[in-house]
């Protein structure tokens, strides 16, 4: 019987499965690999970082999705990729042939950051350690008889919306003494393509809730309580979170794999790899010809066209192209229950924005099953 290995539970994968609902593939046997049952839907994190959802409201059961839908969950990590003889080896040295395989595996925090035994980053990837190394602190900080500081590294729109949510979470449990910064390498918040006065914006917003903003620099390293920047200032860290770049999995440039500069597998508009027609991927980890960025956004939009990629190579049908939209809608989460909408050179905020994002959110989590109350205390067994 032919297989195929889906290598990661990103949001492209589950389009895969949730498609599977309504398409049963019944002459191919379907793997998923990845490394916890659970899987926290990062539109959701912020609302999770600010306390506004539960563990369960944000996090999908992904052994459970599969078993509902006849896919084999294999809760291993992949640490290489045989390609001549169509196998993935996984850390524990096991093998698992393929006919096909998917890769949605995402990217890792920026290996250029320096990372030593004592380090004390908290990368927001995978969102599910990031959450407990969160709440965590929370409980420390509600316990600390000192002033404590959290300190967040990267300042794009999913660093920005992240410090806002910690602050957000940190003023309604009381902890107002504990302070905030953002760092980031451009003079405002957010990349250049997101409109100046959006940005402008987001500059006073910081102000008005007392997140201090450091422009123009990096950080380089934390530990023993402090971050140190690329201009060899120190500042108070006790937690740092680190949403700064990102680096895509090591063994993917030992794969023989097609790869970009960055290291990101290159992929055609079918979403198939430029070197090997049977190796699909989405999202962060695939370089797609006419997509301008790595967001949430793109990678739900790539599933549905990975989706019908895999459908016609199992079914031996022609493929259909994929062009990704030029334009992303970002619904960027504020406190006090609002959000910020950017589209192109569009902006608004209010209210309004946040129960719609609400709305979106919900139902696309309508769609998955979720872990049982009792399967929240760990996410990562």
């Amino acid at each position: 019987m032919k297989r195929l290995l889906l290598i990661g539970g990103g949001h492209a994968h589950l389009e895969v499965l949730d498609q599977l609902r309504r398409r049963p593939v019944h002459d191919v046997r379907i793997t998923l690999m990845s490394s916890s049952p659970r899987q926290v839907y990062t539109g959701m994190l912020p609302g999770l970082v600010a306390g506004r959802f539960s563990l369960q409201q944000a996090s999908i059961d992904l052994a459970e999705l599969c078993a509902q839908v006849d896919v084999e969950w294999v809760p291993q990590t992949c640490s290489e990729l045989d390609l001549k003889h169509r196998t993935a080896i996984t850390e524990n040295d096991e093998q698992f042939p393929f006919t096909w395989v998917s890769l949605n595996i995402g990217s890792g925090p920026q290996l250029s950051i320096e990372r030593s035994e004592h380090s004390t980053f908290v990368p927001i990837k995978p969102a599910e350690c990031f959450y407990d190394a969160w709440e965590a602190f929370v409980a420390r900080a509600a316990a600390a008889s000192a002033d404590l500081s959290v300190l967040v590294a990267g300042a794009g729109a999913g660093g920005t919306e992240l410090v806002l949510a910690m602050r957000d979470r940190l003023d309604g449990a009381g902890l107002n003494k504990v302070s905030t910064t953002l760092v980031g390498s451009d003079e405002r918040p957010l990349s250049g393509g997101f409109p100046t006065k959006l940005r402008k914006s987001i500059v006073s917003l910081l102000h008005r809730h007392k997140i201090d903003y450091i422009p123009t620099r990096r950080v380089i390293s934390a530990s023993e309580g402090f971050a140190q920047l690329d201009d060899g200032t120190r500042r108070p860290a006790n937690f740092c979170a680190l949403a700064a770049g990102a680096s895509p999995s090591p063994w993917l440039g030992d794969s023989g794999l097609a790869i970009d500069n960055a290291g990101y597998v290159r992929v055609d508009r079918y979403l198939r790899s430029v070197s090997h027609h049977f190796v699909f991927a989405a999202g962060d980890v695939s370089a797609h010809p006419d997509q301008p960025g790595k967001s949430g956004v793109y990678a739900v939009r790539a599933g549905q066209a990975l989706t019908e990629s895999l459908y016609d190579t199992m079914g031996s049908r022609p493929l259909k192209a994929w062009k990704p939209q030029k334009r992303t809608l970002y619904l960027i989460t504020l406190p006090a229950k609002r959000a910020m909408l950017s589209w192109g050179p569009l902006w608004a905020s209010g209210a309004w924005a946040y129960l719609w994002k609400q709305f979106i959110d919900t139902r696309y989590m309508k769609r998955f099953p979720h872990p049982a109350p009792n399967q929240q205390s760990s996410l990562h067994e």
